[in-house]
């Protein structure tokens, strides 16, 4: 019975719809494709709520939607007005935006999480928690990241090893931490009888540790970047197995086994060896990266030819050194 009633149901919304898409009412079609476009985001978020009051104006005239390009922004804009049903934000106001907390939700860019080499399938992730603040608060990273000196009275620690062909995982001490620097701002909403003071932009760092050690600041936003060459997974390549295995004709080639040889890099190219330890490669990629070092992301096996394709055509050759991340 109840599921003669559900197919009832069904039949009569769609002869609704057919009656709306030939009356070419194009407003109520265009409110349609943005719900339809929302519902895609928040398949992707099943536990996240929805204001109801976001019916109270036509889902077309949504700034998320009228952006037309996919970016976080848009995302972002999307889920504040449906969390909270009427704040309406403008997406490029959000672009370089990380991370939004409202009421019992954070929504955090994928990339956070992300292994280097891989790209976010779903570009956002909801996680139960707060950040304290009422309202809305959106995240962005902190300007003016800084990095660990390097410390030349640790010289015992800074091996500088010739590599011997073994990947293995030397970072496995390696932390994120996530922390508000305190700066914040009210965002202008431009919408009248709503309270701007209730949407914060909140500066925030993350923050990398070798144990209890603090060694850099990170934007972990890799962005689309000439200098990060992400390598394919072996047998992905046309290569032979005596091709890939080979690295000899990479020599001197130094692994860096620890942040300290990181911070104070070879004067070769280096191979940072954090094998399947996503958060540590994650880490890596993003401090090479602000130090503008030329860079190329492994799996966990490395195809040396591949490599030496990459380094054969790269578009950085007399600036830093290369660092590769297996």
């Amino acid at each position: 019975m109840i599921a003669l009633e559900q197919q009832a149901e069904r039949e009569v919304l769609m002869s609704r719809l057919r009656d709306v898409w030939n009356n070419g009412d194009l407003d109520c079609c265009a409110s349609l494709h943005a719900f339809a476009s929302a519902a895609a985001i928040f398949e992707t978020l099943p536990e996240a709520t929805i204001s109801l009051s976001v019916m109270k104006q036509p889902l077309s005239e949504a700034k998320w939607f009228t952006h037309r390009d996919p970016t976080l922004g848009s995302l972002f804009s999307c889920l504040a007005l449906f969390e909270t049903g009427s704040i309406d934000i403008q997406p490029d106001d959000l672009k370089e935006v990380m991370a939004m907390s409202a009421g019992n939700s954070l929504f955090m860019a994928e990339y956070i999480f992300n292994d280097p080499r891989d790209d976010p399938g779903i570009p956002v992730r909801r996680t139960i928690g707060s950040i304290g603040k009422p309202g809305v608060s959106f995240l962005l990273s902190a300007q003016g990241l800084d990095s660990l000196s390097p410390d030349y009275s640790t010289w015992k620690s800074v091996q500088y090893a010739p590599f011997d062909g073994s990947i293995e995982n030397n970072f496995d001490h390696t932390t994120l931490h996530l922390t508000l620097t305190g700066d914040e701002q009210p965002l202008n909403i431009g919408q009248t009888g709503y309270h701007d003071k209730e949407v914060f932009l909140l500066e925030a760092v993350v923050r990398a540790y070798d144990k209890s050690r603090w060694v850099a600041d990170l934007d972990l936003n890799l962005r689309p970047n000439p200098l990060v060459h992400k390598l394919l997974a072996t047998g992905e390549c046309a290569h032979d197995e005596h091709e890939r295995d080979d690295y000899a004709a990479f020599q001197p080639l130094t692994s860096i086994d620890s942040w300290d040889e990181l911070l104070d890099p070879p004067p070769n190219t280096g191979i940072v060896r954090a094998r399947a330890n996503w958060l540590a490669r994650q880490a890596v990629a993003a401090f090479a990266l602000q130090q503008s070092i030329p860079l190329i992301v492994a799996s966990e096996s490395i195809c040396w030819r591949c490599v030496a394709q990459v380094m054969n055509f790269g578009l950085v050759l007399d600036g830093p050194n290369w660092l590769i991340i297996c």
